[in-house]
């Protein structure tokens, strides 16, 4: 079934919905958002971020800065820049290009969503599909990349909206392999941007990281909104672990929303995807359309070096010497299929931060720093399998 696109938030967007959940896809860069999940509760929750410029016709140079919103893909992943002879844009032509072919069907319990694009300055095609499933709040997320011959950076740029409230949500994610905030030129200041960490600095926990002052010499970047007036990027290196056959579990990353009573969540394969990159802007940026004005933070599934660019990532680096992947090597005879999973769960009001994720049949049990458990209806297999199967009618 072809779908009509509808104007959100400024963009044609397809809409898509199930019982549990209404989502919205743009044309322009494929980006998903908003998203509503419980959507016939009284309490529903709609935690991604729409950008607040999109209707004031704001003279905006970084393409991907138009429909910036939500969830969407990227490829090269990171800032603009030049690598064989090709000059790529800030996340790549999927984040700032039109995608085309949209459709849904239907089997069973299950929704799918599907669209492509054809990309020209990396020359090969991205489908895009995502499954959503009655009675779940659960986003089955999946691009497969055919035709490509090159050597890329990737990745998924979830973009949440986390309120204005300082200390609104808590970050954790599953083991850390190695992490450390981005390199970039020294200084606090930079074209308009603002920073409170230092460049290239490594660290072992996400809430003690260096800062660039002297008092407070450290912050906690697993409570977020937070050092407003700053914007910072770090990156943590999932440590991959496997379950008791040997097969590598899916990494997880979660923000809990202690007084909203919800947790989002995202999983992923930390062979294919083995960065979290984590973009904390809280009113660090003053060049337009930021004008200081705005909050969001980028929960970020990749394979890259940070948010540098493609040439950075495909060269030895900070991460590839510490056994990291940085990026993928694709070929034609080989499509690759990034899956991924993103969903919210409710929560009581005093389960504040997510300590452990474990995962059993159909499920996972997100288990809070002081011992509560949530457990929720999750198909984890399709981040190694990439397949979904319909139960029921």
């Amino acid at each position: 079934m072809t779908l009509n696109t509808h104007p959100i938030a400024s963009l044609d967007s397809w809409i898509v919905q199930t019982d549990e959940v209404e989502l919205a896809v743009s044309r322009l860069g494929g980006m998903m958002a908003p998203v509503t999940f419980f959507r016939n509760s009284k309490e529903s929750v709609q935690p991604y971020f729409v950008n607040p410029w999109h209707a004031e016709g704001l003279a905006i140079d970084e393409p991907v800065l138009v429909p910036l919103r939500g969830d969407f893909f990227c490829m090269p992943f990171g800032g603009a820049g030049t690598h064989s002879g090709i000059d790529f844009p800030t996340h790549g032509e999927p984040a700032t290009k039109e995608w085309g072919n949209a459709a849904l069907a239907k089997e069973g319990k299950l929704t799918l969503f599907s669209a492509s694009l054809k990309t020209s300055l990396q020359k090969g095609s991205i489908a895009k599909r995502i499954w959503l499933k009655e009675g779940e709040n659960t986003l089955y997320i999946q691009h497969e990349l055919s035709g490509y011959h090159c050597i890329t950076s990737l990745g998924h740029h979830a973009t949440l909206a986390p309120g204005a409230e300082n200390g609104s949500m808590n970050i954790s994610t599953s083991p850390i392999k190695f992490a450390m905030t981005t390199p970039r030129s020294p200084g606090p200041t930079l074209g308009g941007e603002y920073y409170a960490l230092p460049p290239g600095v490594h660290f072992e926990r996400l809430s003690a990281i260096p800062t660039i002052w002297k008092d407070p010499s450290w912050t906690d970047c697993s409570v977020f909104p937070m050092r407003e007036g700053f914007d910072d990027v770090i990156g943590l290196c999932a440590e991959p672990s496997q379950d008791d056959e040997g097969a590598t579990l899916p990494a997880w990353t979660a923000a809990v929303f202690p007084e909203k009573g919800f947790v989002w969540f995202s999983l992923k394969d930390p062979e294919v995807l083995p960065t979290t990159v984590v973009w904390m802007e809280n009113k660090g940026r003053h060049q337009s359309p930021w004008q200081g004005r705005t909050t969001c933070i980028g929960l970020e599934e990749v394979c890259g070096f940070l948010a540098r660019p493609v040439s950075e990532a495909v060269d030895s680096n900070a991460f590839t010497s510490h056994g990291v992947k940085s990026a993928h090597t694709l070929t034609p005879a080989v499509p690759l299929k990034i899956n991924a999973i993103q969903g919210v769960a409710r929560v009581p009001r005093d389960f504040h931060r997510v300590a452990e994720v474990r995962f059993g049949s159909g499920e996972i049990t997100m288990i809070s720093n002081s011992g509560k458990s949530v457990s929720v209806a999750v198909g984890h297999d399709f981040i190694a399998t990439g397949a979904m199967q319909s139960e029921g009618h």
